[in-house]
């Protein structure tokens, strides 16, 4: 795992290039705190790269790496989980290995097969390769989207990196615009999708995407992966469990491969539960469990969590958040280099950094909830899927509609009201209202025509779901949600939230159930399997029963939360008037003050999760403004 940048450019005499080069590198230490070095070949390629090192701790390990025939150089960041296969199976063809890496056998494939060798790799990845012999860069990202990977060309440049960071720090800060469409986006659900960033000109690779470069301007992006979602009518329950067992216990096998301990975030979850129990099958020595919990017990989990490391005997760690956690937003912000309102950033950020002084590798539950059924808006459109099947929708949403709006909201989140109260909300709404209301907490477009001051012609926000959905237009509304949750939500909120908190601390985060087996197996499965009953995650719990105690197989789904609505209303309520009213930044000159006063005073009627969402969705833009967008002219 490490931080990786480059620039591609004609100007071959241009001195800054290498300057630049060594100032993008320095942006990334925090992802690869145990070398770090820059290269060019003196004819316009300069590639830096800092290292975390958890295979081949040698120097030989060391990047930019070049190939056997010094015609290709590399900076990788990832892991390749297959390679001592791939490396076994060159070797038996002559090819000779000069380190133990994962990293070599990348330059040792692509020397046998060029661009398809992407298809060979099993892990997660991004790496920038130039082929000197094609005079060509190859820049590539992994199939889900574990690793990230941003470009941009500016005044002829073509630069690349892991982090936006690297990036801003070389370009103007005229140069960076910002992209109302991708503010728009942000509004509406919290993160920022696809290719896009908060500036114009600044991009991401998207989730198994290659570019190749036959010049700074010159060069094309192709997709090598997409996710499938082919139902098999005939794999029954029984058997689902079975060979889910069977490939998660491999996936979890292969990620314990490191020359460094390998710990695990236990949760008080199924997901984390389950690779607690396959890592102990696979250890013969105790091994590291962490968890997170807080002050007020409804959002902890740490109990749950130390039944399991009681179970399995592991060496168990945890911490406690604190209410006072506005002395480490700044730092949070900082790290995320463009708007980011997940809140569970924040213990994610605290467990990664007391995670990161005991091991180097840590396994993560990510991937479980999207692939077989894990969350409330999973259930909901199952559920609205048999009550559609009686041929009576406007009559159903009128009911709906009418029984919603005699409704008090919800007080609170996590119960059966609650969820009834959401349930019908979406029912008495048509498509793409219904799936905004289960899908996000953010500003609809109602509530976007308040905030502006000058609203755009259309929204963005709105119109970008449309086009998602437009994607599986072809499933029904259970599995269409758990695409997008698959394809669009954990690339671009879930995923960046771990691999920022965990490489802000130099720790690597593996993901077994993001295993490309696993995640295409998973795509074969009806929903009728993987929403059967009335639980979330059937297919999962009921695996969890060969492992894990009833309490927590039983235990209905809380995710990684964090006590918002009290913390907004309480310890950060004064930051929060501060940084939205008093403040000459983005907010004040966009938004509009009355709504920010009324929604600050809570005068219209909310749901209040919802307006916790919202009010955190704007702090985080305020600050992200304060502390990212301030870079060199």
């Amino acid at each position: 795992m490490c931080g990786i940048a480059g620039i591609y450019t004609f100007s071959s005499i241009d001195k800054s290039c290498g300057q630049q080069i060594i100032g993008m590198t320095d942006m990334l230490e925090h992802r690869g705190p145990d070398h770090k070095a820059t290269w060019t070949n003196n004819r316009g390629i300069y590639l830096g790269h800092t290292r975390l090192s958890i295979i081949d701790l040698s120097e030989k390990g060391n990047q930019p790496m070049h190939g056997t025939s010094e015609s290709t150089t590399i900076v990788f960041n990832g892991e390749i989980y297959n390679y001592i296969e791939l490396r076994q199976q060159l070797k038996s063809e002559g090819v000779h290995f000069r380190s133990e890496s994962d990293t070599e056998v990348i330059l040792a494939l692509y020397q046998k097969y060029g661009l398809e060798c992407i298809n060979i790799l099993r892990g997660m990845f991004a790496f920038g390769l130039w082929d000197n012999t094609r005079k060509r860069l190859l820049l590539a990202r992994d199939r889900v989207g574990k690793k990230p990977l941003y470009y941009a060309n500016e005044s002829g440049n073509f630069y690349f990196a892991s982090e936006i960071k690297a990036i801003q720090s070389v370009i103007p800060r005229s140069s960076l615009k910002l992209d109302e469409e991708s503010l728009d986006e942000y509004l509406s659900f919290g993160f920022i999708s696809g290719v896009k960033t908060i500036y114009k000109n600044i991009h991401e690779l998207a989730p198994g995407s290659m570019l190749i470069a036959e010049g700074p301007e010159h060069y094309q992006i192709r997709k090598y992966w997409e996710p499938t979602w082919v139902s098999e009518d005939s794999v029954a329950f029984d058997s689902a469990v079975e060979e889910t067992d069977k490939i998660l216990a491999d996936a979890v096998q292969l990620r314990l491969r490191s020359d460094v301990p390998v710990g695990i975030f236990l949760s008080g979850g199924i997901d984390s539960g389950i690779l607690t129990a396959l890592v102990s099958a696979n250890q013969k020595e105790n091994f590291m469990t962490f968890s997170v919990g807080f002050e007020d017990m409804h959002y902890d989990e740490r109990p749950l969590a130390k039944v399991v490391a009681q179970r399995y005997g592991t060496d168990h760690h945890e911490i406690v958040i604190r209410s006072d956690v506005a002395s480490v937003l700044p730092g949070i912000v900082q790290a995320y280099d463009e708007p980011f309102a997940d809140p569970s950033m924040i213990p994610s950020f605290y467990i990664s950094e007391f995670a990161s002084k005991y091991v180097k590798v840590i396994l993560t539950g990510d991937g479980g909830d999207e692939l077989f059924g894990g969350y409330r808006r999973h259930r909901a459109a199952a559920l609205y899927e048999k009550i559609a099947g009686i041929h009576l929708d406007s009559f159903v949403k009128s009911v709906a509609r009418n029984i919603y709006r005699a409704l008090p909201a919800p007080q609170t989140h996590r119960t059966k009201y609650a969820f009834l109260y959401r349930f019908l909300h979406g029912v008495a709404c048509d498509q793409i209202d219904r799936v905004f209301t289960w899908f996000s907490g953010g500003f609809d477009t109602n509530e976007k025509k308040e905030l502006y001051k000058d609203p755009p012609a259309s929204d963005y926000g709105m119109n970008l779901l449309k086009e998602r959905l437009s994607l599986s237009g072809n499933l029904n509304m259970a599995d269409q949600m758990m695409a997008l949750d698959f394809e669009w939500m954990l690339p671009n909120d879930l995923l960046v939230k771990m691999d920022i908190a965990s490489m802000a601390y130099g720790l690597e985060a593996r993901s077994p159930f993001l295993d490309q087996t696993l995640v295409e197996w998973a795509h074969r499965l009806t929903g009728v399997i993987k929403l059967s009953g009335s639980s979330t995650k059937p297919l999962l719990r009921a695996l969890a029963k060969r492992y894990l105690p009833d309490d927590v197989v039983n235990a209905p789904k809380r995710g990684f939360e964090i006590p918002l609505y009290r913390w907004l209303t309480n310890d950060l309520r004064e930051l929060c008037e501060d940084t939205l009213l008093t403040s000459n930044g983005i907010v004040n000159q966009l938004f509009a003050r009355t709504y920010l006063e009324r929604l600050l005073q809570r005068k219209d009627p909310m749901e209040p999760g919802r307006w916790a969402n919202q009010m955190w969705t704007l702090l985080m833009l305020a600050l992200w403004e304060k502390y990212c967008y301030k870079f060199n002219v």
